[in-house]
């Protein structure tokens, strides 16, 4: 940040690791810590946190969003659950920004749900519910309004492999 005169002039460096900034308006860091390497919370706002290997949960929810302009990109590896009721392989309630990348997501209730949560981008993901019914592969529900999904598959043994409701 420096000025010049009247002008303010801002410069931000993006690592070449990554090659598009989803940045939507919005400063935008990269996780700089070690890559996730099991499910959890992503809880810090304009992160993208990258998987550092395949991760597996039993009787939950694999990865829930915590915070607005989140991006999981998963390098490749796998998400997986035991298709316990109810579980999400990644999950995002009111939170709006929402990036999911690059993931292979099995054996959830639902694999990608967004609730709620508006303008989000689903892109390279291949999704395989086998959970009973309600199952979704990918998941829009509640106003979640303005999400993208590019070049992604949901497929779902008990129910549609992407459902979009009410949004």
């Amino acid at each position: 940040l420096f000025f010049h005169k009247h002008r303010i002039f801002l410069s931000f460096f993006i690592p070449p690791v990554i090659p598009e900034c989803l940045c939507r308006g919005s400063i935008y860091a990269v996780f700089s810590g070690s890559p996730l390497t099991s499910c959890g919370n992503l809880a810090i706002a304009n992160v993208q946190y990258v998987l550092g290997g395949p991760v597996s949960i039993n009787s939950s929810t694999c990865f829930n969003v915590q915070a607005a302009n989140v991006t999981l990109d998963c390098a490749g590896f796998s998400i997986s659950g035991n298709n316990t009721a109810g579980t999400s392989g990644i999950y995002s309630n009111n939170f709006n920004f929402t990036a999911i990348k690059n993931c292979a997501i099995s054996n959830f209730t639902y694999g990608v749900f967004f609730n709620r949560a508006s303008n989000g981008t689903i892109q390279n993901v291949t999704v395989a519910s086998s959970a009973s019914n309600p199952g979704h592969g990918i998941y829009l529900n509640a106003s979640s309004n303005s999400n993208t999904i590019i070049m992604s598959t949901g497929t779902s043994t008990s129910n549609d492999g992407i459902h979009i409701d009410n949004s």
